[in-house]
Formats: C-alpha cells, structure tokens, sequence
C-alpha cells in the first residue's frame, strides 16, 4: 500500500502542475496599477519586491492578490484585492509617518525646547511624533547657559533625555521706600518691592522702579554670574496740586496763612504734606479747614461760605442823590417813575453793627445817620432831602435896577417861559416875551 502511494503522489503532483500550467494560459492578463502617497514607495506583491510606486503589474491571474507598500520613516501599508478574468484595477495605497516617541525633561523645569529649529514646548515635554533620525535638541531658560543635545530617534520605542542646566545668572535683592514699587529689570515687569530677584542673566542689566506719585528710580549695574546684588532705593516723591474754589467765587486764599491768590485758584508743586487752608471774603464767615497734600494728587477744595452781613436799601427824594457809607462812595440814586422819588438804591455785605450813611446834593442838606445792620438782613431807608435856597440864576426883564430877578432856576419850559424861585417857598413864572437875558450867578461845579 505504502508502496503505491509513493508512485501515485508524484502523479498527482504533475498532474496539478499541468492543470495549473493550461489555467494561467487560458486566463493571464488581468492588471493592476499600483500608486502610494507618498510615492517611490517599495511594493510587494504576493509577497515577491516590485518595483517602486506608481507601478502596474500585469499579466495577473484572476483571483486573490496581497499588495504591500513600504517606504522607510513609515507604516506598511497593506492591501487584498480580488480579480475576475481580464480585469483592470487600480489600487491606491497611503502609508502613515512612522514618529518616534520622547520624553525631554530639564533641571530646572520650564526650558523652551526647540527640535531642529522648531519650537515644541517647555519642559517636562513629551513629544509623540519626534521625527526618526538625527536631530538636535536645544533647550533655553532664561538665567540659564543654552544647551543643545543630539538624539537618534530608529522607531518608535520610547526615550527620555534628561539636560541639567547650568545657571548663567545672578540675584538682586530690591527694597523700597516706601515699598510697594513695580520692578522692571530690562524693561520685563519682575514683581513688587521688597523681593528677590534670580536667574538675572550675567551682563548689564537696567533695573527700574515705579510707584503712582512718585520719581521713577533707575539704576544700571554689571551682573556677575553667581553673585548677589542688593539696591536700597530711596523714592522721591511728585509735587502735588491744589485747587481751591469758593461759592460765591472770589475769595481770598490763604495757604499756611500765605496769601497766594482769589478764588478760583490753582496752586502747583505743592511738596507732600499738611497744609492750612482759609478763605475769606467780605460780608461772608472766614472758612479754613486742614488738608494732606499727597504726591500728584490734585484734589479740589470747595468753600461753601456762609453771608454774616446786611444790607442798607435807600431811596432819597429827589433822585441822583450820592450815597457814602462809612465815608466810602458807593454810587448815586437813579431816578424812578418820577425825578421826585428815586429807585432803590442797595448796599450789600455790610458787616453787623452800626454803620455810618452819609446822603449829599447839590442845592440840599447833607443827610447823615447811623444805621444798624443784622445779618441777612435788609434795613430800609427813605430819605427826603431837604433843598436850600441858593440864587444860581439872574433874569433881566429890562435894563433898569428893578428889571433883575435872583432866585433858583426851577424850570425853562420849551416855549421859552421860565420858572424862578425868588425866596424860600416862592416861585415866579416869568413869560418868554418878558425876558430880557438869562444868566448864571456863578460857575457851576461838576458833581
């Protein structure tokens, strides 16, 4: 039995081969055309190395067929395909970017990480598409020597590299008074005072200090690394401004009993500090207060002040009749409805008490009282003057001694008729066509 197997099993082995032989006569010619992204890729087809991407292969048998793409800095890529007798396929095949895995940490942490040229993050930094071959790896921190470092990425086994840097750097103490001021090293905004400042680089180095309403402070220093620096500063503060207004405005203000002006007033370069504020102004309560001057603040103090006087209120018959008080002109009546009793006339911010009101016109009595005056209050005067006779005109009716009238010239109407007062109380009405010539007695005085 054994024996015939041996003969049959070659047999059948040819056999086989013949039909397989006659098959790919009858049924050869399929095609497929090959094409990968990227290109120039190796393709394997049913396991045997073709030639690179795009490619087609022909004369195929129908069936099932196993293509492969490779190209180094990727993954295979592979794919099955079934054709029928005669077929045309095209396949296209994409292989992915192979990366490898690598982990970068620093001492300190914080270190920029560049991978030939290209910024990839601060450390620790894990990079899972690290690109596979050589590459430099440069890290940076500021106050710390930059560091570059080569690593060799073959798959996608995972790496660490780990960089201790070395500091470049010094440190500077910083105080202030006061304190509170905003550091500036280079211009790079460092913190508040007081602290400590590290990892400087080594070199120059600006360091500048700001408060509100004070002088900046700066300094420029030569840093060692290694070294520790200290600045104590001294801040020196900005004049300040005031404003000093009073209702009603006009005021006199005075500053530590200074006088510096009237209200509305500005007074700049006041140094910090405390200062005595008072305002007076006539018929009104002197009002002082204290206030705090801090460097640049402009504050604004408003004055309300408070009337402590009166006022006189004098109307005089006849009008145009001037008015002193306590020997100070203050004006003439101004005539009302008629010549006969004039508008009143007013005199305000008079202090309380008495004061003296003193009434003149020519051809009249002078008037003089005293008059009391309160507080927001108005004291009423009607004064009716009393007229002396005084002859100011010379009237001729003819040329003889009894043809001459003196007396005060009351009136000339405008039909030429005039009226004379020829003695206290006594008025002569003298026809135009009685009148010789009209004269005066003496010059006039301007009032």
């Amino acid at each position: 039995m054994k024996r015939n197997l041996f003969i049959l099993l070659p047999l059948l082995v040819f056999g086989l081969l013949l039909a397989g032989c006659g098959g790919m006569g009858k049924d050869a010619g399929c095609e497929i055309t090959v094409t990968t992204s990227p290109s120039e890729a190796v393709i394997v087809h049913n396991g045997k190395q073709m030639q690179a991407s795009p490619v087609t292969l022909k004369g195929l048998e129908p069936g099932t067929h196993l293509l492969l793409a490779r190209k180094e800095g990727f993954r295979d890529e592979r794919k099955t395909i079934s054709l029928l007798p005669r077929q045309k396929a095209a396949v296209h095949l994409k292989l992915e970017p192979l990366f490898g895995l690598v982990l970068v940490r620093s001492n300190p942490e914080g270190a920029e990480v560049d991978v030939s040229g290209a910024f990839r993050g601060k450390t620790p930094l894990l990079i899972p598409d690290f690109p596979l071959g050589e590459h430099r790896v440069k890290l940076q921190l500021d106050g710390y020597v930059e560091k570059e470092v080569e690593v060799t990425c073959d798959d996608r086994t995972p790496q660490s590299i780990f960089v201790d840097l070395s500091s470049d750097s010094a440190s500077v103490a910083i105080t202030s008074d006061p304190s509170g001021a905003a550091v500036f090293v280079n211009g790079s905004p460092r913190g508040n005072t007081p602290c400590v400042l590290d990892q400087i680089p080594a070199g120059k180095a600006g360091v500048e200090l700001k408060l509100d309403g004070f002088y900046p402070y700066r300094e420029k220093m030569v840093l060692h690394a290694g070294q520790r620096y200290e600045i104590n500063s001294q801040l020196r503060p900005m004049p300040g401004t005031l404003r000093a207004v009073s209702v009603p405005a006009g005021a006199r203000v005075y500053l530590d009993n200074q006088y510096r002006g009237d209200a509305p007033l500005t007074v700049n370069d006041l140094e910090p500090g405390s200062y005595r504020l008072r305002v007076e102004l006539t018929g009104y309560a002197p009002s002082a207060r204290t206030i705090e001057i801090t460097s640049t603040d402009s504050p604004v103090e408003e004055f309300r002040l408070a009337k402590n006087s009166g006022m006189i209120e004098v109307v005089t018959e006849p009008a145009n009749v001037k008015i002193y008080i306590d020997g100070e002109y203050r004006g003439r009546t101004k005539s009302g409805n008629t010549d006969v009793v004039s508008e009143p006339f007013t005199v305000d911010l008079l202090s309380e008490g008495e004061h003296t009101l003193q009434l003149t016109l020519r051809g009249y009595m002078s008037v003089k009282r005293r008059v009391g005056v309160k507080a927001n209050e108005i004291q009423a005067q009607h004064e009716k003057m009393e007229r002396l006779f005084i002859p100011d005109t010379i009237v001729r009716t003819g040329d003889g001694a009894g043809d001459k009238l003196d007396g005060v010239l009351i009136a000339r109407h405008p039909n030429g008729d005039v009226e004379l007062e020829v003695r206290p109380g006594v008025i002569v009405k003298i026809p135009a066509g009685d009148i010789v010539q009209i004269s005066k007695i003496g010059a006039e005085s301007r009032e």
